[in-house]
């Protein structure tokens, strides 16, 4: 019984994480070089990357902290398994390494996406310059396109399929200008599609929309943190106090777990429905500052009093 309530538990968890977009972290290349080429090398595989559907690139700073804190150099002969248990610390699904090698007056690259579970190569792919650092970024741009064409035709494919703006986007939309944003749940759409988190991400950079954004999303992935967290709790809980025939649970575990998942089920719901506001206020703010003319109000999302107490306004 408490091997498959675990087990159930797991599954719970694990369905709750799954269609996330897979997290790559890009290593610095390695090679005898210079700075400046391995430069362009790194950027060019993470803004190929980025710009993958179903892939996202973990920040540069987040990357560089993990290196010098477990002392992890790049340089030299480095273990497949050893790069996996580096990625792991990062957070990330999968690590993407490359190695730069002069022949003569021109360079031999190698890259490898290596997953951090199982430390398997998923893709490899090399290439060589014919013009050395002349040709670098061009070279690096046609070998990194076809390792992730397939991944961005499979996105792109199950992206096409999804269905269109709702009806309640689409009736917002008729009302505002022509490229505003719309918000729908945690979805947000612009001309009747709905954009991936990076495309919001992007279309709200150096405003505070952005901070606004990334709060909501924060709340909303915490929130279903604690509700699938809370049932896992109260599914032990209600083990506990049905009883079970090997003893293994102590039955006054029972009322407890199932309070304290209740409870946390509720904070995770609420946390749902404030993170779904707080995109609403990113989108409207946005807006405001993009079309505030057409608009001729500031709508804004802020705690207030109502008829039956203190709760939030959406002032609109």
């Amino acid at each position: 019984m408490k091997k498959i309530l675990i087990l159930s538990i797991c599954t719970l968890w694990c369905s709750g994480i799954f269609g996330q977009d897979r997290k790559v972290a890009v290593f610095d290349p390695a090679g005898d070089v210079s700075t400046g080429a391995k430069e362009i090398v790194r950027e060019e595989i993470s803004s190929i990357i980025v710009n993958t559907p179903g892939y996202a690139v973990l920040e540069r700073q987040l990357i560089d902290k993990v290196l010098e804190e477990n002392k992890f150099q790049m340089g030299g002969m480095v273990d497949n398994s050893q790069i996996g248990e580096i990625g792991k610390k990062m957070g990330a699904n999968a690590v993407f390494v490359a190695s730069i090698t002069p022949t003569g007056s021109n360079l031999y690259l190698s890259f490898k996406l290596i997953d951090v579970q199982t430390a398997r190569i998923e893709r490899q792919r090399t290439g060589r310059t014919s013009r050395g650092e002349s040709d670098l970024d061009v070279v690096v741009q046609k070998i990194v396109g076809e390792m992730f064409a397939g991944a961005g035709a499979a996105s792109a494919k199950a992206q096409e399929a999804k269905p269109a703006q709702p009806a309640r986007a689409a009736a917002a939309a008729s009302r505002q200008p022509s490229g505003a944003l719309i918000a729908d749940g945690m979805g947000v759409f612009q001309s009747g599609r709905e954009l991936r988190r990076r495309e919001v991400r992007s279309l709200l950079a150096n405003t505070d929309a952005l901070r606004i954004y990334n709060k909501g999303v924060s709340r909303r992935r915490g929130g279903t943190a604690m509700v699938w967290s809370g049932i896992g709790v109260a599914a032990f809980g209600i083990v506990a106090l049905a009883g079970n025939d090997e003893g293994d649970i102590p039955y006054d575990l029972g009322s407890p777990c199932v309070l304290i998942g209740s409870a946390l089920v509720v904070t995770g719901i609420t946390f749902r429905i404030v993170g779904k506001y707080t995109v609403k206020k990113a989108v409207n703010t946005y807006n405001a500052g993009q079309y505030s003319s057409s608009l001729g109000y500031t709508p804004e999302l802020q705690l207030g009093f109502t008829g039956n107490g203190v709760g939030l306004v959406y002032r609109f």
